[in-house]
């Protein structure tokens, strides 16, 4: 049972191997290229070889069986064997000159592989005509001539000639006679009176050989000239000196292609002159700017071979127009000075427009803006406060539309000349009295009357042992604010002295001038200024000297002095 199984098997290998041996195959082609003429023909031999180990059948096809021929088609080999199959190659008549390529098939029936081997052709025409026609569809109009330019061309290697037929009109001549290679051009009339569309045939045949040309050719007559025109919208309404635009449309209803002029009482037209093809139409625009108001009737036409008019209107109104506006209700200056006046004039008009500017106080800084529609022109007035009082004034400006004199706008707006640099002194005590060796401290009290906040720079007149702390004082106006001014008296001084507090800020500068009496009886100095004291805390100190030393008390008022010095030294430690 095993050794039938082991043949089977050995069987069926030696069997797929022998079938895949049998599609094996060679072929080769015979010239591989040659040559014929369009009216000849050219022979190949393909020879076939079994290169596998059984027999096997091949079957010829080519890839152009309308030029190819084969015969046999049909070989059986045995193992090893081989055979050559006749092929042919006859061009049809319309091939043109040139080289081509061509494959020769054998399919195995054993396997269905297929084996390939390759022909080269070359075509040669010894007889050939060519025509051109210059425009081979004509449309004209009724009555008009179509004339076709036509080249003939001998594409031949001799002399021959040609004889020239249509179906329609009429040929310059019937026949031509060309040198190969050579050229000769022929002239085609026709025409109609009524409209027609005809398809006619121009043939080009040799009288001694099979070289034909054929050219279709078309002739058309037509109404070919007319016109319509018409204008969108026919009535519109703009602002004076703004373009308003019309679609004029130009419809050519005949059949040809016209070029049309156009012309209007009034405007410019997008483009002028336009070419219309036939039975299309064109749309221009025509852009009208009127320069006075009011109704305007628009005359347009449109000439060509046809020729075609058409009417619109256009009103114009007064589309200019202002608001005049300030950034701040009110402006503040001082004394002095110079104020900018900002004046926003807005175009809310339609067009662009030059207003002409005018104001009753100051210097405008120009005395027209051109300004474009929803623009806005920032206009400024120089007004000069050194001429002026403290006060409220009105600072007007008037725009006025320069075009048509109209709308004329007055906006106004209040500038505020005001005190804005003072300031007020006062000094405590006004007079002082101290003993060598002693010290007195004054109050500088500065109260800013003017309208803007400012620093002083304070400084002093008098002896080096005098000092004033702080040096400067920013004080915000109608506030006051303290400086303190310190008097150390050297040893052995004695008699009086003034001194003079100076502030300095911008634009104002105030002093005062205060005695210190030095070396003189103390309850003396105390009497002579107890009124200018009171408020002050040196003041205070020497009224309570006083008291100290009417009752007799010694050692209370040195005990007072002592005090004072304390206080002094803690005042001025706070300050400084």
């Amino acid at each position: 049972m095993n050794f039938q199984k082991l043949t089977i098997l050995a069987t069926l290998i030696l069997a797929t191997t022998t079938l895949a041996a049998a599609s094996q195959a060679e072929i080769t082609v015979f010239p591989s290229e040659s040559s014929t003429r369009i009216d000849s023909f050219t022979s190949y031999e393909a020879t076939i070889e079994n290169v596998g180990p059984v027999e096997d059948t091949y079957t010829f096809t080519s890839s152009n069986n309308e030029e190819i021929d084969i015969a046999p088609q049909r070989v059986t080999l045995g193992a090893g064997q081989e055979e050559t199959v006749n092929v042919w190659y006859n061009p049809s008549q319309d091939r043109e000159e040139g080289t081509y390529s061509f494959s020769v098939t054998a399919e195995s029936r054993a396997t269905g592989s297929t084996y390939n081997g390759e022909i080269v052709a070359t075509v040669i025409r010894e007889h050939d005509v060519e025509m051109e026609v210059d425009r081979n569809s004509q449309t004209v109009c009724r009555g008009q001539t179509a004339t076709y330019d036509v080249e003939v061309t001998n594409n031949g290697i001799q002399q021959e000639e040609f004889q020239l037929s249509t179906d329609q009109g009429t040929l310059s001549q019937n026949t031509v006679t060309l040198e190969d290679g050579e050229t000769k051009q022929v002239t085609l009339t026709t025409k109609s009176d009524t409209e027609t569309n005809q398809n006619f045939n121009l043939r080009a045949t040799s009288t001694t050989s099979y070289a034909q040309d054929i050219e279709n050719m078309q002739f058309n007559v037509e109404t070919c000239y007319s016109s319509e025109t018409s204008v969108t919208p026919t009535e519109q309404e703009t602002a004076g000196g703004t373009t308003a635009e019309f679609d004029v449309t130009i419809r050519n209803t005949g059949t040809q292609e016209d070029e049309f002029t156009l012309s209007a009482n009034t405007g410019e037209f997008t483009e002028n002159p336009v070419e219309v093809d036939g039975e299309t139409t064109e749309t221009v625009q025509l852009e009208v700017t009127p320069e006075e108001l009011g109704k305007n009737k628009i005359n347009i036409e449109a000439k060509g071979r046809s020729s075609t008019s058409t009417t619109a209107t256009l009103k114009a109104y007064n589309g200019n127009d202002m608001e005049i506006t300030y950034p701040t209700q009110s402006v503040n200056v001082c004394e002095n000075e110079r104020a900018e006046v900002q004046t926003n004039i807005e175009n809310t008009g339609e067009t662009t427009e030059t207003f002409n500017l005018e104001t009753n106080r100051g210097t405008l800084q120009t005395q027209e803006a051109e300004i474009q529609p929803g623009e806005t022109a920032e206009i400024t007035t120089l007004v000069d406060a050194t001429t002026l009082e403290t006060g409220n004034y009105k600072v007007k400006t008037t725009a006025t539309a320069s075009t048509y004199e109209e709308p004329v706008k007055t906006g106004t707006t209040t500038v505020n000349v005001e005190n804005c640099w003072d300031v007020s002194m006062n000094v405590v005590p006004e007079v002082a009295s101290a003993g060598e060796n002693r010290s007195v401290v004054y109050e500088v009290q500065l109260e800013n009357t003017g309208t803007q906040e400012n620093t002083y720079e304070l400084a002093y007149e008098g002896p080096e042992w005098v000092n004033i702390k702080p040096s400067n004082l920013t004080v915000g106006a109608g506030q006051t604010s303290t400086a303190y001014m310190y008097a150390g008296i050297p040893f052995k001084k004695e008699g009086n002295v003034q001194i003079t507090a100076t502030a300095t800020g911008t634009n104002t500068t105030t002093s005062q001038t205060v005695e210190l009496v030095i070396g003189k009886e103390i309850e003396e100095a105390i009497q002579d200024n107890s009124n200018q004291l009171s408020n002050g805390i040196t003041g205070q100190f020497s009224q309570a000297l006083g008291n100290l030393q009417t009752s007799g008390n010694l050692v209370k008022l040195t005990a007072a002095i002592l005090l004072a010095l304390v206080i002094t030294a803690a005042i001025l430690v706070r300050e400084w």
